[in-house]
């Protein structure tokens, strides 16, 4: 029996209030998680260097550096190709034949949808998809609101898409880069790019059909005309992720500009040469960066308000909170009670209490945090039942980017919940479909592929 120490109890006294501190958003999260791994330093659970190491490690770092190229895809209009695809109307006059009219709005905005949403996808697994989000908000205000029309049917399905999408590769998510910055830390190989693809790409491609055939009964879309638009900003001239400066690129993206051509060939060199191991991640997404101050495609000045510090700090400020977890021996009393409750059905049925916990837990507070605050966790329960921790550290990187049924556990349903005028439980009634099948995949694909059946 695992007993209970003194630094365990404070470590999980600070953590439960750090949770409610996160549910009740008494302030900004990075705030509140700093001010945990602040507290459980202080309270000596950890040292200055278990407590700061998570400014040492290599995921904040990739984190900021993509977020600078991904402005530079902004800056630059180099996605906006594939944006002027998925918003293209079938019904214009440049697009039908001589002598046919326009195609009734619905229906038009049947055939738009699942461009919208296969585009978010597809970008958020090449880009950070925080801030392909960003982008595609306001471009969607502009075009949807001028005809009377409503962006609630648009918003939540562009924000669950880019989740999923962003699940399929290392750099489409924080969360993943989050989860093989610890597995770093734990001694074990980082993840791949593509590592999590095999498990992912099914989850997502499972999510979105449900999204495409769900959304329009969910948020059926208003006749011309007769739609108001829902309460929150009519038309921002530009969306950001909270406590990010607003950019004015967002809403007016210089598409001409040819500094696009060389963005694109530094992305692809990147997830290429980071795929087939050439280079890692962090020296790549930090080369890349540089490569856009340095070609001038951004000024020093714009790269670093690219950068959204609240997100960097709730990083770092997440690994000491888990470092705490793990050293205070929390996460043995923790994975202790899962194992107990569920080994006597297998290996399998751990990893669904992982699973399941990871998911609730992401609900209420960031995914990021879920995700630091249950790898230990997750690692402790697979030593315990002498199981490969690697495929359980994989189930808490995707069900950890499984928020769908709250605004507040994942940044992007945050950054459409007033756009979008949606009621706090309006994610919900598209959410746990889609939470449900992907638990479902996560647990079979992650248990098939290691062979824990």
């Amino acid at each position: 029996m695992i007993s209970v120490t003194v630094d365990a109890w404070a470590t999980l006294g600070v953590v439960s209030l750090t949770l409610v501190a996160l549910v009740c958003h008494w302030t900004a999260p990075s705030i509140t998680v700093l001010g945990a791994m602040v507290a459980l330093l202080v309270l000596g659970v950890t040292t200055p260097a278990e407590a700061l190491s998570g400014f040492a490690n290599p995921a904040p770092i990739t984190v900021a550096a993509l977020y600078v190229l991904a402005h530079a895809m902004e800056k630059t209009g180099a996605i906006q190709p594939l944006l002027a695809w998925a918003f293209a109307d079938p019904g214009s006059v440049r697009n039908r034949p001589t002598g046919v009219q326009d195609a009734p709005r619905r229906h038009r905005d049947r055939t738009r949808l699942p461009r919208i949403v296969w585009s978010s996808a597809g970008a958020s697994a090449v880009l950070n998809n925080t801030p392909i989000v960003a982008m595609l908000i306001p471009t969607l205000q502009a075009r949807i609101s001028p005809s009377g029309g409503t962006p609630s049917p648009w918003l939540m399905p562009i924000s669950f898409a880019a989740i999923l999408g962003g699940t399929v590769t290392l750099i489409g998510t924080s969360t993943n880069l989050v989860v093989s910055g610890l597995l770093e830390s734990a001694g074990h190989p980082p993840l791949g790019m593509f590592e999590l693809t095999p498990v992912a790409l099914p989850m997502a491609l499972a999510g979105i059909a449900i999204i495409l055939r769900l959304a329009p009964r969910v948020f059926p879309e208003r006749e011309e005309g007769t739609a108001t638009l829902p309460p929150g900003p009519r038309r921002p001239s530009a969306v950001t992720s909270p406590g990010r400066p607003a950019s004015r690129e967002a809403s007016h993206p210089a598409a001409s500009l040819p500094a696009a051509g060389l963005v694109l060939m530094v992305t692809a060199a990147m997830v290429t040469l980071s795929a087939f191991g050439v280079l890692p991640i962090l020296e790549g997404a930090l080369t890349a960066a540089l490569l856009m101050v340095a070609a001038r495609v951004l000024t020093a000045k714009q790269a670093i308000a690219a950068i959204d510090l609240n997100v960097i700090l709730l990083i770092a400020a997440s690994f000491g909170m888990g470092e705490a977890i793990r050293v205070s021996g929390l996460a043995d009393v923790i994975a202790g009670g899962l194992v107990s409750t569920s080994a006597v059905l297998g290996p399998v049925a751990v990893l669904v209490a992982v699973v399941l916990c990871t998911i609730l837990l992401t609900e209420v507070i960031t995914n990021n945090a879920a995700a630091v605050l249950m790898f230990p966790i997750a690692v402790a329960a697979a030593i315990s039942i002498d199981a490969e921790p690697r495929p359980f550290a994989w189930a808490v990187a995707l069900a950890a980017s499984a928020s769908f049924l709250t605004p507040v556990g994942y940044q992007t349903n945050t950054m459409v919940y007033h756009p979008g005028g949606y009621r706090f439980a309006d994610y919900a009634r598209l959410g746990l479909p889609v939470t449900l099948v992907v638990a479902v995949l996560v647990v079979l694909g992650v248990s098939i592929r290691w062979g824990l059946f």
